[in-house]
């Protein structure tokens, strides 16, 4: 006989372990670490807690003035409390709290708008129509011109037309000139010169086209889908880096098996990517110029130009797992601690759209492809309060040690003082899906305390700790916050 103590701490630092997604009761990996999660936030060094929940801001459906899935939203405020996003034919208003309409587009048929910025105190908003795309501005004065880029003959901007249904981001370069993705082209407008180029001169090939783009250290990095293939066929996706200047690019990236958004972090360029031998798992890296080094894994899609923002000091981005869409976050919150990936959130609805931290509380868009339980399609919500549905499956433990079997004797957990209304559910299972423990932590069963011993005498061959929040809160404000878990037991013959 052989005693065994396993002592799970620092939960908040753990993250999802290496490639979590290709085993149920994963043994690789650190103590912390997650086999699975759902909704949980892990920014919090010093416990791990239920991810947020969401409020619907006010007017953020379709008995408001969301009518259509948003597909950006800005990521810095444009005033104090105030910021612009694109949904349809909409240009639209956000405080913190409250959605409205600032300008419909009513000269056109079948709009969608795209991407919105500002740039020269003025807003640019791309969106289709019915036969093309076009650049649209709000100026100074906040008059609006649809058709901006459109101007008849005479114009100083010029004439020319956006490419209907490629991806348009809109990107504010360190030379002050206002890029547009436009296919396999990259366009542009000069404010300052009011002049307007369709194709700045990039000689890409015809049947690429571009996802997104970032500037940095002077260059336009564009990831690109090429051919423009879906599904599993393997291409020969690349990110270009560019100066701007010549009719060549600088330099390229072939060893990506799809390329989808970048994401520029103090002066580092973040990738999303799928490598050639891709099993389908997402990567996020860096690109350090010539190569891109990953970073972190992920179950799931990868993510748009308009899914990805930060948060805390920590990534956050927007990727399909199954039938719905989740939110996932990566970093350290602080250079002293290890970083970690984690899914934190989700929307309202399984389509997620764009997500904007213009605020500093992360927003939502989201909808149902029919209606929801609310009859409701459109929705428009920021985090607020926790999440009922969410849970931490922590890793399987080989507890038996080099014996047959092992008798578990004690589950000891460390949290931060409960107050009323916490709750959460502790439970014990087995690599064969058995759950032979089970216990509620809460304010009504253990009081104001901060530490709870459970005493027992269960066989198992292994097991795994599960923190499971799914029965639902009697609060969603309160919640219990773990710090640290202590299994200990002995093996048998």
């Amino acid at each position: 006989m052989r005693q065994f103590q396993i002592e799970i701490e620092n939960l908040g630092l753990g993250g999802l372990c290496k490639q979590y997604w290709k085993s149920d009761y994963a043994t690789f990996g650190n103590r912390n670490q997650a086999n699975a999660m759902r909704n949980m936030d892990l920014r919090n060094p010093n416990n791990i807690i239920p991810g947020p929940s969401r409020q619907r801001l006010t007017n953020g459906d379709e008995s408001g003035v969301i009518g259509t899935l948003m597909l950006r939203i800005m990521s810095r405020a444009f005033a104090a409390n105030e910021t612009y996003g694109v949904a349809g034919r909409n240009i639209m208003k956000l405080t913190s709290s409250v959605v409205s309409v600032d300008h419909a587009i009513t000269d056109f048929s079948q709009v969608n708008g795209k991407d919105i910025i500002e740039y020269g105190n003025k807003l640019y908003y791309v969106f289709d129509h019915s036969t093309h795309a076009t650049l649209g501005m709000r100026d100074a004065a906040l008059a609006y011109d649809d058709d901006f880029m459109e101007r008849g003959a005479g114009a100083t901007t010029g004439t020319f037309q956006l490419t209907l249904n490629v991806p348009h981001k809109l990107l504010v370069g360190g030379d002050d000139i206002l890029y547009i993705t436009n296919g396999n082209k990259v366009s542009s407008y000069d404010d300052y010169l009011d002049v307007g180029v369709e194709d700045v001169g990039l000689d890409l090939p015809t049947d690429v086209v571009i996802t997104d783009m970032e500037w940095n250290n002077k260059k336009l990095i564009l990831t690109t889908d090429w051919p423009n293939l879906t599904g599993d066929n393997r291409t020969i996706q690349r990110i270009f880096i560019w100066n701007t200047v010549d009719e060549w690019w600088d330099d390229d990236v072939p060893q990506v098996r799809r390329s989808g958004a970048l994401y520029t972090k103090e002066g580092i360029t973040f990738v999303f990517y799928e490598d050639i031998t891709s099993d389908g798992g997402g990567r996020l890296g860096y690109f350090d110029g010539s190569v891109i080094k990953e970073l972190a894994q992920f179950n799931g899609t990868l993510p748009k130009f308009y899914q990805v923002d930060e948060k805390d000091g920590f990534i956050c981005w927007v990727s399909r797992v199954g039938s719905e869409d989740l939110i996932f976050c990566w970093g350290s919150g602080d250079p002293s601690f290890p970083a970690r990936t984690f899914q934190i959130m989700k929307g309202k609805y399984n389509t997620i759209g764009a997500i904007g931290l213009p605020f500093g509380s992360l927003i939502v868009a989201s909808e149902n492809e029919s209606s929801g339980a609310d009859n409701l399609r459109a929705d428009l919500s920021r985090e607020a309060g926790y999440d009922s549905d969410s849970y931490f499956y922590g890793m399987d433990y080989p507890i038996s040690l080099d014996e047959r079997n092992a008798v578990i004797r004690k589950l000891t957990v460390d949290f931060d003082q409960l107050k009323v209304g916490a709750e959460t559910v502790l439970k014990l299972r087995n690599s064969a899906g058995t759950e032979f423990f089970r216990k509620t932590l809460s304010y009504a069963r253990v009081g104001r305390k901060t530490k709870k011993i459970y005493l027992m005498s269960k066989r198992a061959e292994d097991c795994r700790v599960e923190i499971d929040n799914t029965n639902g809160f009697s609060s969603t404000t309160t919640i219990v916050l773990i710090k640290k878990l202590i299994l200990s037991g002995y093996s048998v013959r």
